[in-house]
């Protein structure tokens, strides 16, 4: 400053720097022109404040109970590595709360919302994922959870984007192979599939297991090897005729069949003309 001035010749009544007032503070309000010392912002006009990309604060900041306005998609940024955002996505109408640099994300849009946990802060890989209110509206188009709950309850356990587990109104689904150290089943156990197939593994024997099957109307009861690679038919009912066919070790020759539609019992024959037919005699 060249010289001493009072308040007044400083401040306009509404506590504003007066253009022109100091040495340093072009008329033009421009910034860029300041050529010594430093001001308050909050004591600049509002044109030297808009102008300066970077302002800095001496000291706290305090709003004095009054709000701090963010337009759409401005964000509040925490940390020197923008570690932590709040922001408002017009694109999608949401409200973000997320951790950029940490697998933690938090969205909301009208009734929907989701909390979600991932295994890193660059790819967006879901561990845990929580839904409120249905589907989420937003950014996500993929789950690739590992652990959803949606607003309804409902959960889903999934592996590289494929669920494996899910619970239904009426029990779970499961998609896969179910490894388990035992199983207890109140009521009935259905197994469906255009084969479906239950085998019993002994672990003290060699490739004498057992397969209940049933495979083109058929039920079939066989040995099975210890890696399942191949089977030897023991046991076969025909469902539409009720016929059942007995097999020699070869597990390929009828050695003894039943014909249910005449009643009669054939030995080394599928074809009984008598109510015992022995092939080849006794």
């Amino acid at each position: 400053m060249t010289r001493t001035r009072n308040m007044s010749d400083l401040l306009d009544s509404s506590g504003d720097v007066k253009s022109g007032a100091l040495d340093n503070v072009p008329a033009s309000n421009d910034a860029s022109a300041l050529t010594t010392g430093t001001l308050p912002a909050a004591r600049l006009p509002a044109e030297i404040v808009s102008s300066d990309t970077s302002p800095q604060l001496g000291g706290n900041l305090d709003t004095n109970g009054n709000d701090i306005n963010f337009g759409d998609n401005d964000k509040a940024i925490f940390g020197a590595g923008s570690d932590f955002e709040i922001r408002h996505n017009s694109a999608t109408g949401e409200n973000l709360l997320n951790l950029t640099s940490n697998p933690l994300e938090m969205h909301q849009a009208g009734v929907n919302s989701v909390l979600e946990l991932h295994n890193d802060g660059t790819n967006h890989n879901q561990v845990l994922q929580i839904l409120k209110g249905g589907t989420l509206h937003g950014s996500i188009s993929t789950d690739t959870g590992k652990l959803k709950i949606d607003g309804a309850g409902s959960l889903e356990l999934s592996d590289g984007g494929s669920t494996k587990l899910a619970t239904t109104s009426t029990g779970i689904d499961v998609t896969g192979t179910v490894t388990a150290d035992g199983l207890t089943v109140e009521g009935d156990a259905t197994v469906s599939s255009a084969n479906p197939r239950i085998r019993l593994f002994e672990t003290d024997t060699t490739d004498l297991n057992t397969q209940l099957q049933n495979n083109g109307g058929e039920f079939v009861l066989k040995t099975l090897l210890d890696d399942a690679s191949n089977s030897t038919t023991r046991i076969k009912v025909a469902h539409s005729t009720g016929d059942i066919s007995f097999y020699a070790d070869n597990g390929t020759t009828q050695g003894l069949f039943w014909d249910a539609s005449t009643q009669r019992l054939g030995l080394g024959t599928t074809s009984p003309s008598t109510n015992l037919d022995v092939f080849g005699g006794i």
